[in-house]
């Protein structure tokens, strides 16, 4: 069964959660600074970016592979009832 995805396998869905995340943490991480009274440290920040950018990815990642575990368990049933 070595078929191409169509919407794009585990290092395209990680790729976007990639993208969204720089895209989109990096925007809220600058107006947190921006809309904050007084500068963050340092080590604040960059944990703040990290897991601004990281959390996409790994939403990304799995729901990649929930779909894959879906079709991985449905298979053999499917291939039951046509039998």
């Amino acid at each position: 069964m070595d078929r191409l995805r169509p919407w794009g396998g585990l290092s395209a869905h990680a790729g976007a959660g990639l993208l969204v995340g720089v895209i989109f943490g990096s925007a809220i991480v600058v107006m947190t600074q921006l809309g904050a009274p007084s500068p963050a440290p340092t080590p604040a920040v960059v944990s703040q970016a990290l897991n601004e950018i990281a959390f996409p990815i790994g939403c990304a990642v799995i729901l990649f592979t929930a779909g894959a575990l879906g079709e991985r368990t449905a298979a053999p049933a499917a291939q039951v009832e046509g039998a």
